[in-house]
């Protein structure tokens, strides 16, 4: 499997191949840090935005944090990829969710675990003795919450709004007059904004 992958790879960049010789290959370990490293670094060069990167970063420190608990390793440690199982992930997303981690959150986290595992579970040369990750993503992925519509407003918040809309500088803007409108018709923003007269 890993020749067979350093074959492709060769072929790919249009080089001699040469194989390691194996005691090298051995030599070499695989952390889950590696893997979540290598996961970034190509989500990086895709030039995906700054923000998204950091939300990206908080979810893989987060895993990586939990981890190393689950695992109980000290934090420096870093990770080893034989602990990188669908049993330590799930009981990884129940502890979080212990600590009171919201289900949105875990979802989002448990995506990125998803995609780093699986992406370099396709690079056996890159990262040796990984083990693949699971076929079904749903089994380490928590369920994504149910959406539910918060409370309405009253009408003394529209009118707090509408006070504090109406106490800004004005510059030519239309807050003030869609605020009321909005106030008075039940109708949201963008729907007030859609109206042609």
């Amino acid at each position: 499997e890993v020749v067979k992958a350093e074959i492709l790879r060769a072929l790919e960049r249009n080089e001699v191949f040469e194989p390691e010789p194996a005691a090298r290959v051995l030599e070499r370990t695989t952390t889950v840090d590696d893997v979540f490293a290598g996961w970034f670094a190509a989500q990086r060069a895709r030039g995906l935005a700054h923000s998204t990167l950091e939300g990206y970063a908080g979810h893989i420190d987060r895993a990586l944090r939990g981890l190393r608990t689950v695992a109980g390793l000290r934090p420096p440690a870093p990770v080893p990829a034989a602990e990188l199982t669908r049993d330590r992930v799930v009981a990884l997303v129940h502890a979080l969710r212990d600590d009171g981690v919201g289900d949105a959150v875990l979802n989002k986290m448990g995506g990125v675990v998803a995609q780093a595992w699986t992406g370099a579970g396709d690079d056996p040369v890159e990262y040796p003795g990984l083990r693949p990750a699971p076929r079904d993503v749903k089994s380490i992925k928590p369920r994504a919450p149910v959406y539910s519509a918060p409370p309405h407003p009253t009408m003394a918040e529209c009118d707090a709004v509408i006070r504090r809309v109406a106490a800004m500088p004005r510059t030519g803007n239309v807050a003030l007059p869609v605020v009321v409108l909005a106030r008075w018709t039940g109708l949201r923003v963008a729907q007030l904004l859609a109206l042609r007269v």
